[in-house]
């Protein structure tokens, strides 16, 4: 999913707009495949952006074009990798990732993308968690008179953070094929579907710190699993300004080392709004999700879920954003197989004398978990933690397309099972070399 690409000659909040229309489509494509969202604009590429694509690209092999590709993120310091409460364990780091993205027409209306960028993520000390990965996709695209195709295949190695119940970096292998198609009915409605299958891998690797503490890993690979999903919906879209869509998601999630506790099969009917302004962002998702097991012992729910972000630029140097989410999350637990993570949040940037970015942040809610457990005492009680996040970055643009970042932020996790408690401040820095700052 993209839009066409603003060039550093474009507005600066257009920029900054197009890239929060960028990340909110990227985080709606990531969602549809987890199916916690709708998908806002247009599920595939437009052919504007391939277009654009073709155009900026300056290496040519006969009818094949190439653009490369060079990234370093996350280039500095982390003071509390493995997210603890006590016996912290910082380290250096950084992520590398070069390569090309290939492109080539295939006749007028048809064009096969192609993107091959390996990444290395380096640690200093933790020499168990350097991981050479990568990200490979290849899309076919039909851009025809009223209606356009994709099919997909993607493979991806990289490292993320697992979840807001194991606040630490993991190595996601991910590998997903499918199609999507959208018809332009009558004007501005359209009709669109997608189907797809994905194998979720997760590795224990690394997730143990070096004093041995906890003596075993992560139960990361419980939610190793795949995943089939379909997707049917309508969707009405007036200009490039406001759309609005409403979807119809099934799931069949086959786990592969705790089936009968985890295999489920999930449903959602969710309606979306896309409103986007020079000086107004806002893109609203929400619905209702029921679950059932699928052959197994998982426990059932039915519920509303949704998110929003919103962001809004009173003057150009001021940006306020305001954001929510209810979403069901898998978990660690030995009881629990998913829990409801609830959250609000709030930020401010402002950018000063055309060299610094100054941000705060703070976010709350609770996660909630559905199945009784025992707390401490051995009574048993259903697990509820909250969460608090707040803190600050400050952005300095050193030379021309180099960005110099440092972030504090302070977690505090509030259980009602005392054990389960938590806080730590995580201090980061890092460097990006795109020119823009990380908002």
């Amino acid at each position: 999913m993209r839009i066409s690409i603003f060039g550093a000659a474009a507005p600066r909040r257009a920029r900054v707009l197009a890239g929060n229309l960028a990340a909110a489509c990227l985080l709606a494509a990531a969602a549809a495949r987890a199916q916690d969202d709708v998908p806002q604009g247009r599920i595939i590429p437009e052919e504007e952006a391939i277009r654009n694509d073709m155009s900026r690209a300056r290496l040519r092999l006969g009818p094949l074009r190439l653009i490369p590709s060079i990234e370093v993120r996350n280039a500095g310091y982390d003071n509390n990798v493995y997210a603890s409460g006590d016996n912290q364990v910082s380290d250096y780091t950084a992520t590398v990732t070069a390569g090309f993205r290939f492109l080539l027409p295939v006749g007028s209306k048809m064009f096969l993308r192609a993107d091959a960028l390996p990444t290395y993520t380096w640690y200093d000390k933790l020499t168990d968690r350097r991981f050479f990965g990568g990200f490979y996709d290849g899309v076919l695209f039909g851009f025809f008179n009223r209606m356009s195709v994709a099919l997909e295949a993607t493979g991806d190695q990289t490292y993320r953070n697992y979840s807001s119940e194991f606040d630490s970096p993991v190595v996601h292998k991910n590998s997903t094929i499918g199609g999507s198609v959208e018809l332009n009915v009558a004007g501005p409605l359209y009709v669109f579907g997608s189907g797809g299958y994905s194998r979720v891998r997760y590795s224990e690797e690394g997730t143990i710190p070096p004093d041995g503490s906890p003596t075993e890993p992560q139960p990361v690979i419980a939610n190793d699993r795949n995943v089939t999903t379909y997707s049917a919906g309508v969707r009405y879209r007036k200009s490039g300004l406001l759309s609005t869509s409403l979807a119809y998601t099934e799931i069949r999630s086959d786990y592969q080392n705790q089936e009968v506790f985890r295999d489920n099969l999930n449903r959602a009917l969710m309606a979306g709004l896309l409103i986007s302004h020079q000086n107004l962002f806002l893109n609203l998702t929400g619905g209702w999700r029921e679950g059932v097991p699928d052959g197994s012992l998982y426990p059932s729910y039915s519920t509303g879920v949704g998110a929003f972000f919103f962001s809004y630029f009173p003057m150009h140097w001021l940006e306020l954003r305001a954001g929510g989410r209810r979403r069901i999350v898998n978990s660690l637990s030995a009881t629990n197989p998913y829990y409801f993570e609830s959250r609000l949040n709030t930020s401010l940037a402002a950018e000063l004398f055309g060299r610094l970015l100054l941000k705060g942040y703070y976010e709350q809610g609770p996660n909630n978990y559905p199945v009784v457990q025992q707390n401490d005492n051995g009574d048993l009680i259903k697990r509820r933690d909250e969460a608090r996040i707040y803190g600050g970055a400050l952005s300095i643009k050193v030379i021309r397309n180099v960005v110099a970042t440092g972030a504090v932020t302070r977690h505090v996790i509030d259980s009602n099972i005392q054990s389960l408690d938590r806080d730590y401040t995580r201090f980061t820095a890092f460097l990006t070399f795109n020119g823009e700052y990380v908002r």
